[in-house]
């Protein structure tokens, strides 16, 4: 076949050179053409085969990666939970000085003088640069400060605030922090190239310390009188001053707690970074006793100016009061690799937090330009409308001098549920947000902890059908456990605040219902939440129930009052024969419902007193609730006259009585009857109803006091039982009556 196509080859040759060649020349050619061809399948087969050996190489790369990079991680891991120092003791004090002597010669290897000239002009340019665009910036200052106080002046009037007034005053307070900025850059560029034979190394070191400080002239500017926190986001100006006072001391805990891994990542490592450890300590102790307490002095002044307390803003204050006395104890322990990791991180979730807080009030100001401008809009179209419909009013009726105009209320209440609604809806996002970055800036730190899945604690077997294996519970699950039940704890101490703040403010729920979905909710994430820890720890139900079942029939027995008392307060809540608040009366015992319990319920008596009521009773026992379906109950004020009074008039004045009291309901309306003939009284009653329990003493203190009000001004006189005591004297057979002896002896 291949001398088949190399004939043809060589006569399509002939024919397109149009030339004949000799049998010498044809076979010449031929060996020729075979040789080429096998040269090129020779170098085919070479390709092929570098090809498959560049493949296996490319994957060989991957799989060293791999390990490289596994390794890392577990290098990672450990060296998280190890020592990586000396405990701070007495030999870490002998040892001090020289160990700390070793660093600064180290240092001052680094530190080169002698190439200076040769980055002079470079050096000389920048900063020339920099000091001219610092120049431009400081004579465009006034008017900078003119268009701030233009923008702030706009605020004041609905027509001319806008969204875009918080952004531009952001920028523009950005542009003024920049003179600052660029002349502490011009600073470090300066001493870098003068210190340093090779700048570049501690470039990226420059750009991050200016970061910081432009970071923090912007917080600065904004918390100043009359800056964006105030005029812009509504936060109380004394707080403010607070938040201020305080950030200015926390740059330079920043600044050098940042600063710490230049010693670090000297030749001799962070195992003999002693310099490192003690900067460290001094600046976590100034952070215990200078600047936590300013910043918790300063979140309070904050909350209580906005007269609101936030579980977000009592975190914080857990945490500034708990962290740096942590972090100073894992590096007496020697765990100074481990808190400088999570330094690193804490200042990074400073920083997330602060944004975070900046672009929220700026969201939220958005939004409420933006109802405020919708509101004032609607209003103009309501008023324009009513301003037309009363003009024509007045042209038909020319009698009328004064014209009123009525506006609806009705958009004004949409406007403000919309905003609302778009409020939330925000709130959830932004909150998302937050947990995202904070996830995203600890999310390292989750690899960590499965170090701790390789220290084993128990083993067990676990027979899964026919198989049976063995399960370790490692420390990890042990933390896992230990993670869950404190969020349950959370949980269950928050739960009601934070049902009333998502549900139970936005919904109209019956009296009791809040109370009892709250409990029932706290029960159930009780449970799961110690069934979710169990199991972690390798305590499953099909393990646990034999015991459960084992101890509910002892308990039963031993304890049922108890149990009939729990099973009772379950049935309260499902059957709600009380609820919160309800006015009640059970046996001899009569108040409002303050609490359910598990075991009982607590009845506040009309003394103020608590009274502790098992819950066995309010199944078993009669129980009266007086406010159950209906809070309206009937009152009857019974009275008794004297014979021979008007009747008549009786009713008249008791219906007179009722119907002056603005808590006696017209529907059912009041009644008064004549019921009985008494041994010296005619028996009335008057019979009224009230809407609520407490309006019942209120109401009958009224119509006593007016009823013997209208009988003493009409002279009906109201019938008592009278005793007359006479004295007879069995000699002359004289009577005395007692009451005219006593006024004999008066006279």
């Amino acid at each position: 076949d291949h001398n088949a196509n190399t004939g043809a080859y060589i006569d399509e040759l002939e024919k397109s050179d149009k030339i004949t060649f000799t049998e010498k020349e044809r076979s010449q050619l031929t060996d020729i053409l075979q040789e080429r061809g096998k040269i090129l399948s020779d170098l085919i087969k070479q390709l092929n085969n570098k090809l498959n050996l560049s493949i296996n190489i490319e994957l060989n790369q991957q799989q060293v990666q791999i390990i490289s990079d596994n390794l890392q991680t577990k290098l990672k891991q450990q060296s998280f939970w190890v020592k990586s120092n000396s405990q701070i003791d007495f030999d870490w004090f002998k040892s001090f000085f020289q160990l700390a002597g070793f660093q600064v010669s180290e240092i001052n290897k680094k530190i080169n003088f002698s190439n200076w000239r040769d980055s002079l002009l470079s050096a000389g340019l920048l900063i020339m640069l920099l000091l001219a665009l610092t120049a431009f910036i400081l004579r465009q200052k006034e008017k900078i400060k003119q268009k701030l106080t233009q923008i702030n002046n706009q605020l004041k009037m609905v027509n001319t605030d806008s969204q875009w007034n918080t952004p531009k005053a952001i920028v523009w307070t950005l542009v003024l922090c920049l003179p600052t900025t660029l002349l502490f850059l011009s600073s470090l560029v300066l001493v870098t190239y003068i210190c340093f034979q090779d700048s570049t190394e501690v470039w990226t070191w420059n750009l991050k310390m200016t970061g910081y400080w432009l970071y923090f002239a912007f917080m600065l500017a904004m918390l100043r009188p009359n800056g964006i926190a105030y005029r812009h986001f509504n936060m109380p100006q004394q707080s403010n001053e607070r938040f201020r006072r305080i950030l200015k001391r926390s740059v330079w805990v920043v600044a050098l707690l940042v600063n710490t891994s230049i010693f670090t990542n000297l030749d001799m490592g962070v195992s003999y970074d002693v310099i490192g450890q003690t900067m460290t300590i001094i600046v976590l102790v100034v952070t215990v006793f200078i600047v936590a307490p300013g910043f918790r002095q300063a979140i309070s002044t904050y909350q209580h100016e906005k007269g609101s307390r936030t579980y977000f803003l009592s975190l914080v204050r857990i945490v500034l009061l708990l962290a740096p006395v942590v972090l100073i104890i894992l590096i007496a322990l020697g765990y100074y690799y481990t808190s400088l990791i999570i330094i690193e991180h804490l200042l990074s979730t400073y920083f997330a937090i602060m944004t975070w807080i900046v672009v929220r009030n700026v969201v939220y100001r958005g939004f409420m330009v933006t109802s405020r401008r919708l509101a004032n809009r609607r209003l103009k179209e309501k008023l324009e409308e009513a301003q037309a419909r009363a003009t024509e009013n007045s042209e038909q009726n020319s009698e009328t001098d004064d014209i009123v105009v009525d506006l609806p209320q009705t958009e004004g209440l949409a406007i403000s549920k919309i905003k609302d609604q778009v409020l939330k809806i925000t709130d959830f996002l932004l909150w998302t947000i937050l947990f995202g970055l904070l996830y995203w800036v600890w999310s390292d730190l989750v690899t960590v902890a499965y170090y701790l899945e390789g220290v084993t604690l128990w083993q067990q077997n676990v027979t899964i059908g026919s198989n049976t294996t063995v399960e370790s519970i490692t420390l990890l699950n042990l933390l896992i456990a230990i993670v869950i039940l404190v969020v349950t704890y959370v949980l269950i101490r928050n739960l009601g605040g934070l049902l009333e703040a998502a549900v139970f403010s936005h919904v109209k729920l019956s009296q009791g219902t809040p109370y009892t979905m709250t409990t029932l909710l706290t029960y159930l994430i009780i449970a799961f939440g110690a069934a979710f820890a169990f199991s972690t720890l390798g305590m499953s139900w099909s393990k646990l129930q034999w015991l459960f079942a084992a101890l509910s029939v002892g308990l039963g027995f031993g304890m049922q009052e108890i149990f009939a008392n729990f099973i009772s307060g379950i049935i309260i809540l499902f059957e709600r024969p009380v609820r919160i608040g309800d006015v009640i009366t059970i046996g001899e015992f009569s108040g409002t419902v303050s609490k359910i319990r598990i075991r009982a319920t607590t009845l506040v008596d009309f003394d103020g007193k608590e009274v502790i009521v098992p819950n066995k009773a309010f199944v078993t026992e009669r129980l009266v609730n007086w406010a159950l379906s209906n809070s309206t109950t009937r009152v009857i004020i019974r009275v008794g006259v004297a014979y021979g009074s008007d009747l008549e008039l009786v009713r008249t004045l008791l219906l007179q009585a009722a119907y002056e009291n603005d808590k006696v309901l017209k529907d059912p309306i009041p009644r008064a009857y004549f019921l009985n003939f008494g041994a010296s009284t005619l028996d009335h009653e008057l019979r009224v109803y009230v809407d609520q329990i407490l309006d019942r003493n209120p109401t009958i203190d009224f119509l006593n006091r007016r009823i013997n009000q209208l009988f003493a001004e009409n002279n009906i006189m109201i019938a008592f039982n009278q005793l007359d005591v006479f004295i007879k004297n069995n000699i002359t057979h004289e009577e005395i009556k007692l009451g005219e002896t006593i006024e004999l002896k008066k006279n």
